[in-house]
């Protein structure tokens, strides 16, 4: 069967139904005042960041991203990490997943984060590392967990983006 939609890829510590829609999309619990900032300057027709499914356009970028989730809020690592392919049926938005943690950063220290959140909105730069965000996600299929080496790689093209996030 062929796809109107992009694919993605979603992580997860949860094994989750194939072939099922998620419309109740979970309340954004890493970065809030980033959030927070972002929201306030979100452009009129794209995703609202606050509640949302979130996936990478990798499978390794996917289980990285729930990784720095999961430290985040200080859950235990080491747990068993499921990656879904999934399509956003009802729109999705791609940005440079460093530059919430750069928001946060500047917030937190009192320097304005404008042009981090122009970047979020609109990037001009080239990032290496994505997420994607949409109100609602369709699972299509469990895939193969990353190895070691792709893992790494993604480690790097992290990396690399959250050292260009720190200069906006």
């Amino acid at each position: 069967m062929c796809s109107l939609f992009p694919r993605f890829f979603h992580a997860s510590t949860q094994v989750l139904p194939t072939q099922q829609l998620a419309v109740t999309a979970p309340p954004a619990t890493v970065c809030p005042n980033a959030v927070a900032a972002l929201e306030a300057a979100k452009p009129t027709g794209l995703p609202s960041r606050a509640a949302c499914y979130f996936a990478c356009e990798r499978p390794e970028n996917a289980i990285r991203f729930l990784d720095a989730e999961l430290r985040y809020k200080g859950q235990p690592l080491g747990q068993p990490m499921y990656v879904y392919e999934i399509e956003f049926p009802a729109g999705h938005h791609k940005v440079a997943m460093a530059l919430i943690a750069a928001i946060e950063s500047k917030l937190k220290v009192g320097s304005p984060p404008d042009r981090a959140i122009a970047e979020y909105w609109h990037p001009t730069l080239k990032w290496q590392f994505f997420e994607v965000f949409g109100p609602e996600i369709q699972i299509v299929q469990q895939v193969a967990t990353p190895d070691l080496v792709e893992l790494s790689v993604a480690t790097f093209r992290y990396q690399n983006d959250h050292a260009l996030a720190a200069g906006l």
